[in-house]
């Protein structure tokens, strides 16, 4: 009976501790929402347009610091190399893309988005292994199939840059040529993407959250409205 009680009173604690972490987790996407909210305003505002363009590259910094940093697992080690190994892939996969025209197609960044290495931007290689990951967690919400689960955040990650791609090109993130954006680039998103939410899903990092998938939600959503409306 004592024993009985234990459990149910560590359950009732744990649970209280998860709606905590959830409601934290809510109000900070609530921020990183208003955020990004005001910066889609002021592209639409010709006195704050090139003010939002410089304030770029700071904004997804500190959204990414956000998410990270609020981040609870056990396993954030062992996700962080999982991170930084994407994040070099990526940018290895990007270089050869932006000077041969394989892999992606033949692109080229501005400096917008900040400091470049080698031609490619640092900052939105990191953002792209933000956004797989915010992909592999959302997936897993619904899916429990490894395989399966894989996919399906190599398509969240497409849907994404389909309405990343052309919002970038309007805002002169980067350029392709005659601007026309490659089946190819989609195609190779799907498979880095599948893969890397494969190694994901095998390192069995256990979490709860769901910051990162607010953020991959949040900028989909600023992609698209800049697409609509921005001109």
């Amino acid at each position: 009976m004592v024993k009985t009680k234990v459990k149910t009173n560590v359950k009732a604690v744990d649970k209280t501790i998860d709606t905590t972490k959830n409601t934290e987790e809510k109000r900070y996407a609530y921020v990183l929402g208003f955020i990004f909210f005001m910066v889609f305003l002021g592209h639409l505002v010709p006195l704050t347009y090139k003010v939002m363009l410089s304030a770029t590259p700071y904004l997804f910094m500190v959204a990414m610091g956000v998410v990270y940093i609020n981040f609870e697992s056990k396993q954030k080690e062992i996700l962080t190399m999982w991170v930084l190994g994407l994040f070099i892939f990526i940018f290895i996969a990007e270089l050869i893309g932006t000077k041969t025209g394989l892999i992606f197609g033949r692109h080229s960044y501005t400096d917008i988005l900040g400091f470049r290495l080698i031609g490619v931007s640092l900052l939105f290689m990191l953002n792209w292994a933000f956004v797989i990951w915010g992909s592999v967690l959302l997936a897993n919400i619904f899916i429990k199939n490894k395989y399966l689960a894989a996919v399906t955040a190599g398509l969240i990650t497409v849907v994404y840059a389909l309405f990343l791609e052309p919002a970038a090109t309007k805002l002169f993130y980067w350029s392709w040529i005659n601007n026309v954006i490659p089946i190819k680039n989609y195609i190779t998103w799907f498979f880095i993407s599948a893969i890397a939410s494969y190694i994901y899903i095998k390192l069995e990092i256990k979490t709860k959250a769901k910051l990162p998938v607010y953020y991959l939600a949040i900028q989909t959503l600023f992609f698209l409205l800049l697409i609509i409306f921005f001109r």
